[in-house]
């Protein structure tokens, strides 16, 4: 077997374990809703906070890499940990 037919096998690979973890994540979801109950406003909004939550870490570690590469590992973390700070004053101002 040539490098560039296991290289196809890897890949292939690959792909079909994201896949079937793609297809096991709406499974796992409702079986969430099994257990949770019956649904209300208050466990959409904490499921969709959490949701939104890993979306935003896999966005930042994914940016967080690349910036390290070209700014280098302290300068990169300083404005990831200082956007972050920044979000969340902005979140908290004006008060209520």
């Amino acid at each position: 077997m040539d490098l560039s037919m296991a290289l196809f096998e890897d890949k292939y690979v690959t792909a079909m374990l994201f896949t079937a973890i793609a297809g096991l994540s709406t499974g796992i979801g409702g079986l969430l809703v099994v257990l949770y109950g019956k649904p209300s406003f208050t466990k959409l909004g904490h499921m969709l906070s959490f949701s939104a939550g890993v979306m935003l870490y896999i966005s930042f570690m994914d940016l967080l890499l690349e910036s390290i590469a070209h700014v280098g590992f302290l300068t990169a973390n300083l404005w990831v940990c200082g956007c972050i700070c920044g979000c969340v004053c902005l979140c908290r101002w004006p008060p209520t």
